[in-house]
């Protein structure tokens, strides 16, 4: 049996994005969201991961001397599960010239931890649908209203509450590993399974 997560007032408040960083990811975006955090007392971002970007994203974060941004390199297994298990929110990102060709399929994997979402991604996009109606997370259009959200999620242990358990319910349901290999099939070839 799995339990949902409980938000601790004391604790720090660990956004975990995780994954590939490539175009599809608009990093750019991540970047505008690690400066906006980089002032707030509880908040950190952690970027994960492999990609054609990852680089720039480390090098970007050592210039601006961030300290609450840390990007580490891709892990697996049980260095995985500890990054999982320390995280209190998980996020998504998809450029918005990407809609219909690309699946934020890490999603899943954080939903299955209990993990609530932020997803950047237009709000009228399948996975905004999906986190809203499942109350499974949270949605923003750029790095400062997903900065503004973050904070008004790690000031209410409540609603951080509620969000853990609708996230487990979400990945047995709309938001389920079943859903995500359909879209992707969607995306690659263009039917269902």
């Amino acid at each position: 049996m799995v339990f949902p997560r409980t938000l601790c007032s004391a604790a720090p408040f660990v956004l975990l994005a995780a994954g590939n960083m490539g175009r599809l990811q608009n990093v750019d975006q991540l970047k505008r969201l690690a400066s906006a955090i980089e002032g707030g007392e509880r908040l950190f971002l952690r970027l994960v991961g492999n990609g054609p970007l990852m680089g720039n994203l480390h090098d970007w974060v050592r210039e601006q001397c961030l300290e609450h941004t840390a990007v580490l390199d891709f892990c697996d297994g049980e260095a995985f599960g500890h990054l999982l298990s320390t995280a209190s929110c998980g996020l998504v990102s998809l450029d918005s010239r990407i809609l219909g060709l690309g699946v934020p399929s890490r999603t899943y994997t954080y939903l299955c931890a209990g993990l609530p979402v932020l997803a950047m991604v237009p709000a009228s996009s399948e996975i905004a649908i999906e986190l809203d109606e499942s109350g499974a997370g949270l949605v923003a259009m750029d790095a400062v209203s997903a900065a503004a959200c973050l904070t008004e999620l790690s000031r209410n242990a409540e609603r951080y509450n509620r969000m853990s358990v609708a996230a487990l319910s979400a990945a047995n349901g709309a938001l389920s590993r079943s859903q995500a290999v359909w879209q992707y099939e969607q995306v690659l070839f263009g039917r269902k399974s």
